[in-house]
């Protein structure tokens, strides 16, 4: 964890949580936790940002930093490499 620190230090809110996670895990724990690529290839996708469902409406004077959840059942991820997507979509813009 002390090698993945310096990467998150200008994300307070990341770094807090990796420091409670460190703080309030066994070392035995901790050292099974690994990186899995496999699982990471299969699971990890990415989505068009209009295809979020989101309210139409927009946020009512006095609410701020207002957060939901929203399901992604219904909607399709990017199929493309990402990196090839997000070339095209600004050579289109």
């Amino acid at each position: 964890m002390e090698c993945v620190k310096p990467m998150f230090a200008g994300c307070k809110d990341l770094s807090l949580r990796l420091n409670y996670i460190q703080k309030n895990t066994s070392i035995e724990r901790l050292e099974d936790l690994k990186y899995n690529s496999v699982y990471t290839d299969e699971h990890m996708h990415f989505y068009s940002a209009k295809d979020i469902p989101k309210f139409k409406e927009q946020t009512p004077a006095g609410v701020s930093k207002a957060e939901y959840d929203c399901s992604l059942e219904n909607v399709s991820p990017i199929k493309e490499n990402f990196i090839d997507y997000i070339t095209q979509f600004i050579s289109n813009n």
